[in-house]
């Protein structure tokens, strides 16, 4: 059986949720993660970080696609930065939770050490 590919319908749809709600992070958020999906860096790079501007820090996930995104365009120092933004932004959902691990591994494959970024509980 062929596997259909709704991949242009959705990145349409998301485009015309934007449109209609430019200060929508959760919009700028699913858009970018379908421009990653087509492998269009720059485009999911500009949409993650329309998000962070409406709202600094409201999803980890978003945080892990523009660090992924910026890592694979060659801005590692941008790149570590999200990443670790991802692992210490308190998860709200499963999502979240899978972005801050994904992170992590990230993190450590471009050799940052976790006592570079984990926050002791006092």
């Amino acid at each position: 059986m062929e596997k259909v590919d709704f991949t242009n319908e959705i990145l349409s749809h998301l485009e015309k949720a934007v449109a209609v709600d430019p200060k929508d992070p959760y919009a700028l958020h699913l858009l970018g993660v379908q421009q990653y999906n087509k492998k269009d860096y720059n485009a999911a790079i500009s949409s993650f970080q329309k998000a962070e501007s409406i709202r600094a820090n409201f999803s980890s996930s978003n945080l892990y696609y523009l660090g992924v995104s910026l890592k694979i365009s060659g801005k590692t120092d941008d790149a570590i930065k999200n990443l670790k933004q991802a692992v210490i932004t308190m998860p709200k959902c499963g999502d979240d939770r899978k972005a801050s691990i994904q992170a992590k591994e990230q993190l450590r494959i471009l050799g940052v050490k976790p006592e570079e970024y984990i926050v002791e509980d006092l």
